[in-house]
């Protein structure tokens, strides 16, 4: 893991306020994103950024986006914004029947 990512990567962190873990990661492979479980997987250079976008799973997935968008702005990734880092932003919770659009309650 480069020094200068491992940095970079703490910056944001503490910038953004969203929790990483970082990993040696040498098969990681080819440079990637993905969000997996409310959490920012970022393979880079033999090393693994894992960033709770999530909160812990708590957020929404709307909430999740926002917190993924501003940790790639902020690490000049904003080409990884795709579907593969997004969150479903359709949670599920709501009180509307997905039909009608009537409130259960």
């Amino acid at each position: 893991m480069t020094k200068a990512f491992k940095a970079k990567c703490e910056r944001v962190a503490e910038l953004t306020d969203v929790d990483l873990v970082l990993y040696e990661d040498s098969g990681a492979g080819v440079d990637d994103a993905f969000e997996d479980d409310g959490n920012l997987h970022i393979h880079k250079g033999g090393a693994r950024a894992c960033f709770d976008v999530g909160g812990g799973q708590e957020l929404s997935g709307e909430r999740q986006n926002e917190r993924t968008r501003a940790v790639l702005t902020a690490l000049g990734m904003t080409k990884e914004i795709t579907g593969r880092v997004l969150a479903d932003e359709d949670d599920g919770d709501s009180d509307e029947c997905p039909h009608c659009g009537r409130s259960y309650g």
